[in-house]
């Protein structure tokens, strides 16, 4: 049989099976929801590397490399160590920053920060004497935590208006901020642009953005991420 007439009997069959059965079910296959579905400029998910999932904005330890179980997969474990990015957040402009952190001790300690040498007025993300904090310029927005509890801490900034977020959810009313951040590279788990700052913390998918995430998806970040974590699984990386 020549190729017109397989043709003509797929075609044959495919007739006579929608005449017995009906229209044939269409099967669609979802993939996965991943935070790379965001957009992010630069992701470190931490699996067992401080690559950037996103782009090529790779990090580097300075310490020993150290990992433990985070939310989804793999987390950075910090103790006199710290990870140094080459991802700056937009100077200007709007941006967005989340990680997931837990803290071990309560120590005054950066997580995640674009701080100058001054340390002050920059800070990103804060461990406290019993409370994590949002800060961005004079602003701060705290949450009391036990040790031991991951939470999904975020900060947003969207026409010159921040915003601070915990577990998907607003922390208080936003607040006017267009301060220019330092033309610093981001750090995570410590700094050493002020003495003092090493965190007894782990730390999981960081993700930065050139864009303020809307509350939509950062709820959405976040129930993705406890699903992920429910199923005992690593975020894929790819779209």
């Amino acid at each position: 049989m020549n190729r017109t007439t397989y043709i003509l009997i797929a075609v044959l069959l495919a007739c006579c099976a929608r005449a017995q059965f009906g229209a044939l079910p269409v099967v669609q296959v979802q993939s996965r929801w991943t935070p790379i579905r965001l957009g992010p400029v630069a992701w470190y998910a931490a699996e067992d590397n401080a690559l950037d999932s996103a782009g090529t904005n790779n990090a580097a330890w300075t310490g020993a490399a150290a990992y433990t179980n985070g939310v989804a997969g793999q987390a950075f474990r910090f103790s006199l160590n710290r990870v140094d990015t080459t991802a700056i957040i937009p100077r200007a402009g709007d941006f967005s920053v989340f990680a997931w952190a837990r803290i071990r001790t309560h120590v005054s300690s950066y997580l995640v920060n674009q701080t100058d040498l001054t340390g002050e007025g920059r800070v990103l993300f804060f461990n406290g004497a019993g409370f994590l904090r949002v800060q961005f310029g004079a602003t701060t927005r705290d949450l009391t935590v036990d040790a031991g509890e991951w939470v999904l801490m975020g900060l947003t900034r969207s026409d010159g208006t921040a915003q601070a977020w915990y577990n998907g959810e607003a922390s208080g009313a936003s607040f006017s901020n267009d301060n220019t951040l330092p033309d610093r590279t981001v750090q995570i788990g410590g700094t050493d642009r002020t003495s003092n700052r090493n965190s007894e913390s782990d730390i999981d998918d960081v993700l930065l953005f050139n864009r303020a995430l809307a509350a939509t998806e950062v709820k959405r970040l976040y129930d993705e991420s406890i699903l992920q974590r429910d199923r005992g699984q690593a975020w894929r990386t790819s779209k």
